[in-house]
């Protein structure tokens, strides 16, 4: 029997599904059900809607293996499946205990459920993300240094099916709805470990700020929703920028700074946290020596060529030549079909790969060549094998080849 709040809950959860979550009528959906108080109103509540057919739900529980209590979990879920006029899928994990244990249980359990949602034909994932639960990753992102892609805390729809219905409801409405319905729920003894970051915001911090700073949690899922709104404008304006390309240090620059994080992200395609952004950005502004370095995130060395950045990886070289190649031909396969200059006419273009020693590496140093460029810098050789190297007094650039130190900044 439905009382006051199960009733506003369940309404909550159709509008989501008919608005922000953008679930069509009839959609098969996977929900994740853990057993506990949030993923079991979820399930509760899309076994109603199942009623009226506006959705069909597959309910999924995955038992990972770690804890002694996940046998009598899966016993529990399938019990009150059955109380329900359900059923429950049980996905085994078998994990290893380790380093890392609830980041590896999250991505394997995701990858699971997706595994699942396609045997299914399952359109959409539903977790049970509540309103404290963007709250309180709202804070704990800030607290890590994060941008305004990370202030936008849970998204209610994800690029990858993943939605949330429950993102408007209160955890107090979650505990009042299963004692209302006298559904039991099981209780993760890892949601009370003070050694994670996220149980100490959840059962200390937050409460305190509330206590003298009351309404913060719903001042923090505000700013969340601001974050979203300026998303797709900010997004926008970084959508030019492509990983494995050179990134211009004008267009980084003359950027707001609010949009150097997720420009950087794009780029690099990880994670960056802000002292990351903030040392890149401040890399790119002090105009160093051409082929000058930094080491940042994501196993990554940034490399300045003149008005660029270059991706690299943390130890070696970048492939400078696959980079460049949409703006400059360098290497021999570009340089071959390249016309030599007039008075080279016998000569041939190509790169000089190979053949250094300390006489041709000061000839490069002397016209200020960094040693990333050398093996693809363009060469004139004769028909004797002697190598004019551009920028040489009197070698020109190729015919239809940018100045390449104008574009590097070697000179």
């Amino acid at each position: 029997m439905k009382t006051q709040t199960s009733q506003k809950v369940l309404e909550q959860v159709r509008s989501a599904l008919d608005g922000p979550c953008g679930v069509p009528d009839g959609a098969r959906v996977l929900v994740a059900w853990s057993g506990g108080p949030d993923s079991t109103v979820l399930a509760w509540a899309c076994l109603e809607l199942a009623k009226r057919e506006r959705i069909h739900p597959v309910l999924v529980h995955v038992h990972h293996g770690l804890r002694a209590q996940s046998d009598a979990e899966v016993q529990h879920v399938r019990r009150l499946a059955t109380q329900m006029g359900s059923t429950v899928h049980i996905a085994y994990l078998h994990m290893q205990p380790g380093s890392g244990t609830q980041a590896r249980a999250r991505k394997l359990r995701y990858t699971t459920f997706q595994e699942i949602a396609a045997e299914q034909g399952c359109s959409h994932i539903f977790t049970g993300h509540t309103f404290d639960d963007q709250a309180e990753t709202a804070l704990m992102r800030v607290l890590r240094g994060t941008g305004i892609r990370g202030v936008r805390g849970v998204l209610r729809k994800g690029d990858d099916g993943r939605a949330r219905p429950l993102l408007d409801v209160r955890r107090e409405q979650i505990d009042a709805v299963l004692q209302e319905l006298g559904v039991p729920a099981v209780r993760d003894p890892s949601n009370h470990d003070m050694r994670y970051l996220r149980t100490r915001i959840r059962h200390k911090t937050l409460p305190e700020l509330e206590s003298f700073e009351p309404g913060i949690t719903n001042r923090l899922v505000a700013l969340t929703q601001e974050a979203q709104q300026l998303w797709p404008r900010l997004s926008a304006s970084i959508e030019d920028i492509q990983t494995n390309r050179p990134l211009s240090v004008h267009d980084l620059l003359n950027l707001p700074a609010l949009t150097h994080g997720p420009l950087l992200e794009r780029w690099l395609n990880t994670t960056v946290a802000r002292q990351h952004v903030e040392a890149i950005v401040d890399f790119a502004a002090r105009n160093p020596v051409p082929g000058s370095s930094i080491s940042t995130a994501g196993a990554h060395t940034i490399f300045r060529l003149g008005e660029f950045l270059i991706a690299g990886p943390r130890s070696g070289e970048p492939d400078i030549a696959q980079q460049f190649e949409h703006l400059v031909p360098l290497g021999v396969e570009r340089l071959k079909n390249c016309t030599p200059p007039a008075r080279y006419l016998r000569s041939k273009w190509t790169a000089f790969s190979e053949g250094y020693n300390r006489r041709v590496s000061e000839r490069f140093r002397k016209i200020g060549v960094p040693p990333m460029l050398r093996r693809h810098w363009p060469v004139l050789v004769d028909p004797s094998g002697r190598k004019k190297i551009c920028g040489e007094p009197g070698v020109p650039f190729p015919e239809g080849m940018f100045n390449m130190y104008d574009m590097f900044l070697c000179h």
